[in-house]
């Protein structure tokens, strides 16, 4: 306890840090999209950190701080949507569209919904019928190719190191099956013996814990899930020098259907594990003799084995943040715009899951309960949250922007399914795209140029046209080598109005956005002061631009040789 009383301010101050959209976060209890990249896997790993700052204020009896930490470890179920079944991410307060659990995307860091719609060690409660799903789905996954996720069995991934703890999760008789099988299969001793990344040491870890017949599925409780021992005796010793051994006995011929587990002469009540399948760190560690006597094992009829039976993956105590949809699954609009606010509980109890126990507000107003869906019809901030007696749920928040204009947009290129902008009308909405390309605001293209036609509907006056892309050397984004603007009346006959060159080479590694403009000063115009700017009004009812893609990247480049990216967002008419 005085080692954890020194570590508290430094436990504390790291919890409540702004690093890596934990201020987010801890507003809003889960992340969106829009506030960081790879915001399930993220939303899902911050809960099960909030759970260990929560056990360490529990033992220290800091009760004010325990109550904070404990609401923020339930963050992951506000990911959890019930009609799919999988943690998924949301967007802006909805539901991010064209869910796919076998995609790779920048939404899960290095997997997919598969792969992590099971991480909450510190809750042990999962769908039995989804676990098993996990490892008899295809083993084929989509999206971008990602070279971590190896070691499939159907979609649990043994080679990244997420998925490392479902396998104990499943019931005894199939977890024995699958552990046998990564023991055999997944480490051998050649040079290629692993079948992930070692990272920091997780690959080998997981085998020597495995190896010795248990696996502790949640760091920071004190409970191990019992697997299938390797050797048939193996001597650990402890920090204190204790020597505890682990043997396996095993004869298939007396086709006994449980197995015990013998500490210091006592056998523990055999039904219970072959419920639960765990085994405290006391009577593993701390007893003077461990013994696995490991059996042809059959589970009980009508018992669920490896959980709690329970067919929910989330607590009934928990009120999700509700989910605010604009009518067209949008939040830019032209005119206005129907809102609508619903709960996420769909589990719930009437009384619970009712629209009447939801509270909204409109930018910095007060919260009032919502009674149904409203129109907006300028830029809006929503938020809203259900409170049901003295419960009340994280909160959701929704930003809804008015376009500047009715332009559409006619794309001669195709953008990269992963890089989409939520659609071609994303690049002349108003909204630019962040510099983190993953939060998904950008439209990337690779192996071609870029060209878009905007129809401004009718003959329009303006002074200048901008594009705006991004480059992040690292990923493979690069500025385009030149852009050119076009004008039109009937979209076919065009002018070249402006070429503008990029100046900023390839191998500037920051993390940076140009505007490419048509901008262009009339020379033949005397300017009083020199700084003063005199722009060329011209009209057009269509303009073209096309921006020209880098290419192969070149030898220096940790890709090379293969092709370039261009990302855009956004294009401006002024």
């Amino acid at each position: 306890k005085d080692e954890l009383q020194q570590l508290w301010p430094a436990v504390k101050a790291e919890a409540m840090s702004n690093r890596f959209g934990l201020d987010k976060f801890r507003e809003k209890g889960f992340l969106s999209v829009e506030d960081e990249s790879e915001s399930v896997s993220k939303t899902a790993e911050y809960a099960y950190d909030m759970w260990c700052v929560g056990e360490i204020a529990e033992v220290l009896a800091y009760e004010e701080d325990e109550n904070y930490f404990r609401k923020l470890e339930t963050a992951w179920q506000n990911l959890y949507n019930p009609e799919t079944g999988f943690i998924q991410p949301r967007k802006n307060g909805n539901w991010l569209g064209n869910f796919n659990p076998y995609e790779v995307n920048n939404n899960y860091t290095e997997a997919n919904a598969w792969q992590y719609s099971f991480y909450h060690p510190h809750y042990s409660i999962n769908n039995e019928v989804m676990l098993d799903s996990l490892f008899k789905a295809s083993n084929k996954t989509q999206g971008r190719e990602q070279a971590d996720i190896t070691g499939l069995i159907g979609q649990y991934a043994h080679g990244n190191e997420p998925s490392h703890n479902y396998i104990y999760l499943i019931g005894y008789a199939k977890r024995k099956e699958y552990v046998t099988y990564v023991f055999d299969n997944f480490y051998t001793n050649k040079p290629d013996g692993l079948i992930g990344n070692e990272d920091c040491g997780q690959m080998s870890a997981w085998y020597v814990m495995g190896a010795l017949g248990f696996y502790q599925t949640c760091p920071g409780n004190n409970s191990f899930n019992i697997g299938y021992p390797v050797f048939d005796s193996t001597i650990v010793t402890l920090e204190n020098n204790h020597k505890v051994e682990f043997k396996k006995r095993i004869d298939e011929s007396k086709k006994i259907k449980n197995y015990r587990f013998i500490s210091d002469n006592l056998i523990t009540n055999p039904y219970l594990y072959r419920r639960y399948s765990t085994v405290a760190y006391e009577q593993l560690f701390k007893a003077k003799s461990n013994i696995f006597e490991t059996y042809s094992y059959d589970p009980i009829p009508g018992v669920m084995n490896g959980c709690a039976g329970i067919d929910r993956i989330f607590m009934e105590t928990v009120l999700k943040a509700p989910l605010i949809v604009p009518q067209n699954s949008s939040s830019i609009f032209y005119d206005s715009l129907l809102v609508k606010i619903m709960p996420a509980n769909d589990d719930l109890d009437d009384d619970r899951n009712n629209s009447n126990c939801i509270y909204f507000k409109i930018d910095n107003d007060t919260f009032q309960p919502y009674k149904a869906p409203f129109f907006i019809k300028i830029s809006k901030k929503i938020s809203a949250e259900v409170r049901y007696e003295n419960m009340k749920s994280n909160l959701s928040i929704t930003h809804f922007y008015k376009r500047p204009n009715n332009y559409s947009i006619q794309l001669n290129c195709k953008y990269n399914k992963q890089y989409t902008a939520d659609g071609d009308d994303g690049i002349i909405d108003g909204q630019y795209g962040d510099l983190d390309f993953r939060k998904g605001g950008w439209q990337g293209y690779q192996s071609q140029d870029f060209e878009a036609v905007i129809d401004m509907k009718e003959v329009k006056q303006f002074t200048e046209v901008s594009a705006n892309f991004l480059q992040d050397t690292r990923s493979w984004i690069l500025f385009p080598t030149k852009v050119e603007f076009y004008i039109s009346d009937d979209n076919v006959n065009y002018k070249l109005i402006k070429t503008d060159t990029n100046n900023i080479a390839a191998n500037d590694y920051s993390v940076q956005t140009q505007k490419f403009t048509s901008f262009y000063l009339d020379k033949s115009l005397k300017i009083e002061p020199p700084t003063e700017r005199k722009e060329i009004m011209r009209s057009a009812k269509y303009i073209k631009v096309k921006a020209y893609n880098y290419g192969k990247l070149p030898e220096w480049h940790a890709g090379k040789g293969d092709d370039a990216f261009i990302f855009i967002d956004e294009i401006e008419i002024k």
